[in-house]
């Protein structure tokens, strides 16, 4: 089963993915830390992405998958959460047509919401732990405002009458959220991870 995190950047994907990973024994795709790995290899790819992953711009859909692809294949029979998928119509559409053509679905799609404050408080507590270039306040705006906020709702729609979206409210503790999500996964019917 595959599971897919949304949110703006600083909602805490990464943290609840780690989380649900820890506990059901699912594989992370993390597409942030997949595309900064490329833009490192030194490869014309690498640049073209470098060049997007700095500025806030989406990846096309087309790069995305050929970077994420392969170990999405090799994951997805045993589970994966990939975080931070999907965030505009060409993504979409290169998902679409990577899901059918390997007969992938999604067993959910989980929103965590968060307001911008609340996303560049985190976001600051994080660029003094990682040193991330991507970090810096003109970027994290452009990604709130114009790469998540612009796209959300098309992104979302694109899985309406396919699988269940959760919606959770990722402002509260951490520990909190997480059990929003497990308890909104179970309730649903998509939880991969030994019932409690």
């Amino acid at each position: 089963m595959i599971w897919v995190l949304l949110g703006p950047p600083g909602a805490g994907k990464g943290t609840q993915s780690r989380l649900l990973a820890a506990e059901t024994g699912a594989k992370i795709i993390e597409v942030g830390a997949y595309l900064r790995r490329k833009h490192q290899d030194g490869t014309q790819l690498g640049k073209l992405i470098q060049s997007l992953v700095d500025n806030g711009i989406n990846v096309p859909g087309d790069v995305l998958m050929e970077v994420i692809g392969p170990d999405l294949l090799k994951y997805a029979p045993t589970g994966v959460i990939i975080d931070n998928f999907l965030r505009d119509k060409t993504q979409v559409e290169s998902w679409q047509k990577f899901a059918a053509k390997h007969n992938l679905k999604v067993g959910a799609v989980i929103h965590l919401l968060a307001d911008l404050r609340t996303c560049w408080n985190r976001v600051l507590k994080r660029a003094k732990l990682e040193k991330r270039a991507d970090d810096n306040y003109q970027a994290f705006r452009k990604r709130y405002q114009d790469v998540y906020q612009a796209h959300i709702e098309e992104v979302l729609s694109s899985f309406e009458s396919q699988v269940p979206i959760i919606e959770i409210d990722a402002r509260p503790p951490i520990k909190e959220v997480y059990k929003d999500i497990v308890t909104q996964l179970k309730k649903k019917g998509v939880w991969i991870g030994k019932s409690k």
